[in-house]
């Protein structure tokens, strides 16, 4: 027995001088107390550190889609070309809320792709700085998105004082 806390002894004081552990050391020499088998050599961590590649976090990902405003507003008046808002009635954060919103006016065929197009400006459809302008007409139970609302860069969001401050319908339409 002192004879094997001597070699012990002997093996850790020179792994524990080239930067290993007396256990580390003593486990990576003798498999049993009889027998030497050598393992393979471990690299120290200064070695690891320096050869390792820098990892660069990256934000996280935010959608390179910008938010969609829908705006509903009145029917406006004039004719098609010549028309112009007057009251804005309810502001929808995303296209998502205002399709979730609208259970009590069907939307018809098409009109849903419209709106999403217009977020995009896809397809010929377009927004006016993030926004998009709808208006329901209750005689035809028809909701409309009309590009002759959305060119250039017509901001009915502050061209128009008749506005809800909020998400909610303006009481007085």
């Amino acid at each position: 027995m002192a004879h094997f806390l001597a070699k012990l002894a002997f093996v850790s004081g020179g792994t524990a001088a080239a930067g290993g552990g007396i256990a580390a050391g003593a486990s990576s020499i003798f498999s049993s107390q009889e027998g030497f088998v050598e393992k393979p050599k471990i690299k120290n961590q200064t070695e690891e550190t320096s050869e390792a590649t820098p990892v660069v976090e990256e934000p996280a990902q935010t959608s390179s889609q910008p938010s969609c405003i829908i705006w509903e507003a009145q029917d406006p008046k004039g004719t098609s070309g010549h028309r112009q808002f007057s009251v804005l009635l309810e502001k929808h954060e995303s296209k998502e809320a205002f399709f979730q919103k609208l259970n009590d006016r069907p939307m018809q065929d098409g009109f849903k792709t419209e709106v999403e197009n217009a977020c995009k400006n896809a397809e010929g459809k377009k927004n006016v700085k993030g926004r998009v302008y709808v208006w329901w007409i209750s005689g035809q139970k028809k909701w409309i998105y009309a590009g002759d609302m959305h060119t250039g860069d017509r901001d009915w969001e502050n061209e128009i004082s008749n506005k809800p401050s909020g998400s909610k319908r303006n009481p007085a339409a």
